[in-house]
């Protein structure tokens, strides 16, 4: 079966509450990346999703547009707003954005690229739709805690995959392409996170259907799988219950067109 792209409308109502950032960091990130995008007429961020990114940016005076496949999280942003807290966003496809060549002065794809399956050719189109000397940022998904990573990995493992998202999922891969296409690479200064959990929590969450990587499982597969994978981690890491301090940084790339 081919992996598609995938559609966050299931998680739409929850996604500030589960997937929103801690108030210091979202600060932190806004701050960062308003410094590169200001005076850039018209920044277009895909997966804008309910405006995690997009409406603190909008608040800094970055002119924002924002594009998803989810209805669902385009109309939780929509919510948020009588007319809408960005002046303009659209239901599209990462891989096939309906506007025009150079229509932008600046891209930004956060934490979005791991989810879809044709990530080589959402990139070529965030460079199509900017301007010659434009700017498209990237971050990439999946910077959690080893541990997470390999109880992820070990899921995939249990039920027939190779790997939980149909993505990106190596920051080198990216730099490869960039490098083809020409532009030019530096990295943004980290952004500061610290969140905490215990295993335990994070397998109560996978097995409640939390990550996306478990929505094209039924229910008896996935109970039944993350049994063999609680007892999997159980043998490598021990105690379930003890705090996990997560404290990895947001890793920002900034690729300046020629």
């Amino acid at each position: 079966m081919a992996e598609v792209s995938v559609n966050f409308d299931r998680a739409a109502a929850v996604y500030d509450a589960t997937r929103g950032f801690p108030p210091e960091t979202e600060a932190e990130l806004a701050d960062i990346l308003a410094t590169e995008l200001s005076g850039r007429i018209r920044c277009l961020e895909i997966g804008v999703g309910t405006g995690r990114i997009a409406i603190p940016l909008r608040r800094k005076g970055v002119d924002m547009y924002g594009v998803d496949i989810s209805v669902g999280m385009l109309t939780e942003l929509l919510r948020k707003g009588d007319s809408g807290p960005l002046p303009w966003i659209t239901i599209g496809d990462a891989t096939d954005l309906p506007f025009d060549d150079s229509s932008f002065g600046a891209a930004l794809a956060v934490h979005v690229l791991h989810l879809v399956a044709g990530w080589q050719q959402a990139v070529r189109e965030l460079v199509r739709i900017v301007s010659p000397r434009g700017l498209v940022i990237i971050g990439v998904g999946g910077a959690d805690l080893p541990m997470m990573r390999d109880t992820r990995l070990r899921l995939a493992h249990e039920t027939g995959r190779t790997t939980l998202d149909p993505g990106l999922t190596h920051a080198d891969e990216l730099e490869n392409l960039m490098q083809t296409i020409g532009a030019r690479s530096r990295r943004l200064a980290p952004v500061s996170r610290r969140e905490s959990t215990t295993l335990r929590q994070h397998l109560d969450w996978l097995e409640a259907g939390g990550s996306a990587a478990t929505w094209q499982l039924d229910e008896k597969t996935l109970n039944a799988a993350m049994q063999r994978v609680r007892e999997w981690a159980e043998r490598e890491y021990g105690d379930p219950d003890t705090t996990i301090v997560d404290d990895a940084p947001i890793i920002l790339r900034a690729y300046d067109l020629n």
